[in-house]
């Protein structure tokens, strides 16, 4: 029998690519075949553009309907990461710093970051990438929040959207932590009673 609509491709045993005409499986977890589901994420990404470009041209951000003088909106410049912290100090440019984390090891292979061995970093090493990642998370956050608060002729609802959007951007810093908490074995203790029995203390204690 036929496959004749989306919904009989969609419920067809065994599956198949619910893409007109195409009787392949689907990939894993989509119902497209691979072929027409990167050919449907190329006709996205092509409509995304046009999209974005028509808005420009009428003096909107890229992302939204907002009117806006540069390529992004305060709001969508912050959840993108596209603020400058006027209070970071950055004596070392980015070509210096990946300079001076690149060295030439003992076999004549080039390491960045001190990496002395092939294979996978040592804990200590990805521990000290992921603080650096939420520090500069943080510092993201702090001039999002800034320039969510001095920006000019935003409404209220633009506004509240802006530090929303600055502080996302914590909201992933504590899920960083968290995990990185987790994966160490130390656990919050929420309530510690004193040694009178007067009201518990919040605290935290290792596992």
């Amino acid at each position: 029998m036929a496959v004749a609509t989306y919904l009989d491709r969609k419920l067809a045993e065994p599956c198949v690519c619910t893409y007109p005409g195409c009787g392949q499986p689907p990939a894993d977890g989509v119902q497209l075949c691979t072929r027409h589901r990167r050919r449907h994420n190329l006709a996205n990404r092509r409509s995304a553009s046009r999209l974005r470009k028509r808005r420009r041209a009428r003096g909107r951000c890229a992302e939204c309907s907002a009117k806006s003088s540069s390529y992004y909106c305060v709001r969508h410049a912050i959840a993108a990461g596209r603020v400058r912290p006027a209070a970071v100090g950055n004596a070392v440019g980015k070509r210096e710093r990946i300079a001076a984390r690149t060295r030439v090891d003992s076999s004549g292979r080039v390491r960045y970051g001190g990496q002395d061995r092939r294979g996978s970093q040592p804990v200590g090493q990805l521990e000290a990438k992921e603080l650096d990642d939420a520090i500069a998370l943080l510092v993201r956050t702090k001039a999002g929040l800034a320039m969510a608060r001095a920006a000019p002729g935003l409404s209220k609802r633009e506004r509240d959207a802006a530090i929303r959007a600055a502080v996302a951007h914590a909201d992933q810093v504590s899920r960083m932590i968290e995990e990185l908490c987790n994966r160490c074995g130390y656990q919050q203790q929420m309530l510690v009673a004193d040694d009178d029995g007067d009201a518990p203390l919040t605290g935290c204690r290792a596992s």
